[in-house]
This record gives structure tokens, C-alpha cells and sequence, in this order.
């Protein structure tokens, strides 16, 4: 992934977020954090899957700093750009949705050594999900109807037994690194 050039958005003007691709390794592969946030007003992305991640503060000088910042508050995992791996495209939030015109960036880490999780009120829960998992076909879903949006959207049963889907800009995320790691690889059945 080091070798991928993103796609980048022009912040100029914007406003922007970050999150962090979390990856470890485990006895059945590679595995990826997500995190269920909390149910809150203030939230746009309340109750829906995604990575650890938020809002550009201005002590944030790079965006990197805000998803290494906003994952140690969210999930208590202090990341370091040494973790690093690399960055997906920028990806901006659609007209749905309440963040419309929202620069998210998103960032690929590599944990050396499991951590303890300890979330704060932003989160519900957290899941390690497996590579293998999101690149078995069986799991996509292509008319997911979320709760308070308009439409149907494609995206990524968690489980078997969970009605839980990563879908909206994670979805997109997960499709983009995906594609970095089997570029021949498609979601469509």
C-alpha cells in the first residue's frame, strides 16, 4: 500500500475529518477495526458502522495528527505515523448526507502488538473483522436501507447473526482499500 498514490481533495476552505484503517494481525489473517458509534443527535454518522476517527481540530496541523488524535480518544489505541502503511483517496460526503461537503481522509495503520480497547461515549462497540470476511461476496449486501436516510446502499453484513452493515463513506473506504490490496477484485456478484 506504501506504493498507492491517493486521490486527494483540495481542503482549502473545507471542512475536513480523518479516520484510521486499524489492521492486525491474528490466527485467521489480517483483521480491521471497526468501531459501532454511539446514538447521538450531535453526530452525523450516529449508530453506524466506521473507523475510529472525527473532526480536523486546528491543533491538528496534518490530518494524520486528527485520526492518530481522534482513535486514541475514541478507542484508547495510541497510533504513531511510524504505523503508518499509507492513505486511501480522500473521499467527500454526499448531498444525503448531514456532513455534505465533508473532506474525510482516511489513513491505513498496522498494530504490531494487540491492544486494550477502552471506548469513550462516541462508541458503542467495537469488531475486528477479517479480510477474508469482506472479500467473500456472500457477505455484500447491495440494497441496505438505513435507518433516518432515503434509499438503499450497498455494503458489508459484520456477521452471520448481526444485522449490523458497513456502509456510506466506511463502505467506500473499505471498497477503495480493497481494491489496493486485489485490484481485480469487484463487490458485484
Amino acid at each position: 500500500m506504501l506504493a498507492y498514490h491517493p486521490r486527494l481533495v483540495n481542503r482549502k476552505n473545507r471542512k475536513t475529518a480523518a479516520v484510521a484503517l486499524i489492521l492486525r494481525h491474528h490466527m485467521q489473517g489480517a483483521e480491521v477495526l471497526f468501531i459501532e458509534r454511539s446514538r447521538r443527535t450531535d453526530d452525523p454518522w450516529s449508530g453506524q458502522m466506521a473507523f475510529p476517527g472525527g473532526k480536523t481540530e486546528p491543533s491538528d496541523k496534518f490530518s494524520i495528527e486528527t485520526a492518530l488524535r481522534e482513535t486514541h480518544e475514541e478507542v484508547g489505541i495510541r497510533l504513531s505515523p511510524k504505523m503508518s502503511i499509507g492513505c486511501l483517496d480522500d473521499l467527500v460526503a454526499p448531498p444525503s448526507s448531514p456532513a455534505h461537503g465533508l473532506v474525510v481522509s482516511c489513513y491505513a495503520f498496522v498494530l504490531e502488538q494487540n491492544e486494550d480497547i477502552r471506548h469513550n461515549s462516541e462508541v458503542h462497540d467495537t469488531i475486528w473483522l477479517s479480510i477474508d470476511w469482506m472479500l467473500n461476496k456472500k457477505n455484500f449486501i447491495d440494497n441496505f436501507r438505513p435507518r433516518d436516510y432515503e434509499g438503499s446502499f450497498p455494503g458489508i453484513r459484520v456477521g452471520r447473526e448481526d444485522n449490523r452493515v458497513i456502509w456510506g463513506l466506511t463502505f467506500r473506504f473499505v471498497q477503495g482499500f480493497l481494491g489496493i490490496l486485489q485490484p481485480d477484485f469487484s463487490f458485484r456478484k
